[in-house]
This record gives C-alpha cells, structure tokens and sequence, in this order.
C-alpha cells in the first residue's frame, strides 16, 4: 500500500480521472473520425504524463500515431490572433473571449484560418453569428478583403 499524503492522493485521483476521460475520448474521436482539432481538445488538457500513458497502453496504431502527432505537432501550434485584437474589434471580456479563442484555435488546427488575416476574418464572422460585440468608441470593425485579407478600420 502507497503512503501518500492528501493534497497526493487527491493529485493522484485527479491524473486518474484525466487519464480514463480522454481515453474514452480517443475512442469516441476515432469511432467518429473526428478532426485534428478534436484530437487536440480531447488531449490538451491531460498532463505530459498522462498523454505518454494514453500512448503507451493503446493498441490501435492509429490512435498512437495520432497521440503522437499530439504530442510533437499539435500541442505546440499557437494562435497568430491574441485576445488584444479581438478586444479591438469589440468582444466582451469574459467566457465569450475564451471561447472565441479557442473556436480560433480549432480552425488553425485544422487549416481552415492558418494565418492571422484569416483569423481575424474569421473572428469577425463568429461576432456577426454570436452577437457578441460590446458598442462603444473603442471598438473597432473588421471588413474582409479578397481571400483571407482583412483589415482594421479604426473609424467605426
């Protein structure tokens, strides 16, 4: 029997809790043929240890090959967009912002806004579906160009 102390225990059971709920998140992701995106939201949130178990105790190669493209690529990927720019264009602070960035995210992940001009074209389009925009001097629009080109217009 492990001697361990509380706040270990309850480390412990938390790590134990991460482990089965993205491993029953792998599978439900592969039964689905899920995205890139999912993999990662599935992943993203168990520790390093956590995700080298994960691997190290599935049997179907697809998913290692997947864990491991979590682990070297995926993890690593970075928004070019930062919550600055989107408080610019008028979001709220708060859990809309949150989200917001991580539906960003999700779309740099799968390729669908790879750069920051789609990015930003894409912020703005979430903000017409949601509503979000707080009014106010400081806010500014965004107007999509051709393609994936955007640009700021400060007199709105």
């Amino acid at each position: 029997r492990l001697s361990l102390s509380r706040r270990q225990e309850k480390e412990f059971m938390n790590l134990r809790a991460q482990y089965f709920a993205a491993r029953e998140g792998l599978l439900r992701w592969e039964s689905e043929q899920g995205t890139l995106s999912a993999l990662h939201a599935v992943l993203a949130p168990v520790p390093v240890e956590g995700v080298l178990l994960l691997m190290a105790q599935m049997r179907r190669e697809h998913i290692r090959r997947h864990i491991s493209l979590f682990l070297t690529n995926l993890s690593k990927i970075k928004l070019d967009i930062q919550g600055d720019d989107l408080l610019c264009l008028g979001v709220t602070p708060g859990p809309e912002l949150g989200a917001m960035l991580q539906r960003l995210l999700a779309a740099k992940i799968d390729d669908e806004a790879p750069t920051f001009e789609a990015q930003l074209a894409l912020a703005q389009v979430l903000l017409q579906e949601a509503s979000i925009t707080s009014p106010g001097p400081e806010s500014r629009t965004l107007h999509a160009g051709e393609g994936d080109k955007a640009e700021f217009d400060g007199s709105a």
